[in-house]
């Protein structure tokens, strides 16, 4: 949970939210083994409540020195950032995951330990809507300039 809350601290701009970070089972978030629930927060909301296995869990294995992200942690950092973005009032959920995958994009660049190679890869993997499901999927207009 703590590296989940650091993670809001900077994709925030590191100021003070007022957002608390849980993590919860898939069965507290109403999800299940084949329907995972990542995040939930309510729009305008104070807490978020991510999934301890597939958000905080790979938030916690995340290290800044690493020449490299997975997908499992660039996963954790959009759910990061896209639940950031509904407790600031954004409901549109396509709106909401672009937003999230710009951010997102913009805290990869940001690393510097990062090589191109995995950067290259971190921005296939945010722009891929393989497996988004149908209303997260993002437009052709939600570009990583």
């Amino acid at each position: 949970m703590a590296a989940a809350s650091q993670l809001l601290l900077e994709l925030s701009g590191f100021m003070d939210e007022g957002v608390v970070v849980r993590c919860a089972t898939q069965r507290a978030l109403g999800g299940s083994d084949q329907m995972p629930v990542l995040g939930t927060t309510r729009v305008k909301g104070s807490v978020i409540y991510l999934s301890t296995r597939h958000v905080c869990a790979p938030l916690a294995w995340l290290k800044p020195s690493s020449p490299t992200i997975s997908a499992a942690e660039l996963d954790a950092v959009v759910t990061v950032a896209h639940e950031l973005f509904h407790t600031r009032g954004v409901e549109d959920e396509r709106l909401t995951e672009c937003s999230a995958v710009r951010l997102t994009w913009k805290w990869v660049q940001r690393i510097s330990s990062y090589t191109t190679g995995a950067r290259a890869a971190a921005k296939r993997h945010l722009l891929d809507n393989s497996l988004r499901p149908p209303g997260y999927k993002l437009a052709p207009s939600c570009t990583l300039a």
